[in-house]
């Protein structure tokens, strides 16, 4: 079984493969605190997605991840480059 140092590590990890997914396809995410019933808000037409700043890394990890999921199947106005970059980010393990 992994430290627990590793775990955290390895979390941290996967945290910064999304957040770059969402970079390289031109998209923001700001971790701010707020009264988000899933969590989260999403401001499709400026490309930001807010999370709520007190989650733990697993946390916003798995939002993180259903964002995604959301945005690739939602977002038409993304080009295929950036839909390859979040669909990359989702694919790190």
């Amino acid at each position: 079984m992994a430290s627990l140092s590793t775990k955290i590590q390895n979390q941290l990890n996967r945290l910064k493969a999304l957040e770059q997914g969402f970079k390289d396809a031109g998209l923001r995410i700001r971790y701010e605190k707020g009264h988000f019933q899933s969590g989260y808000c999403l401001f499709e037409d400026q490309g930001v997605v807010i999370v709520n700043k007190f989650y733990s890394p697993a946390a916003k990890i798995d939002t993180l991840e259903d964002i995604t999921r959301q945005i690739l199947g939602s977002w038409t106005f993304l080009g295929d480059p950036q839909r390859e970059s979040l669909q990359r980010s989702l694919e790190i393990a």
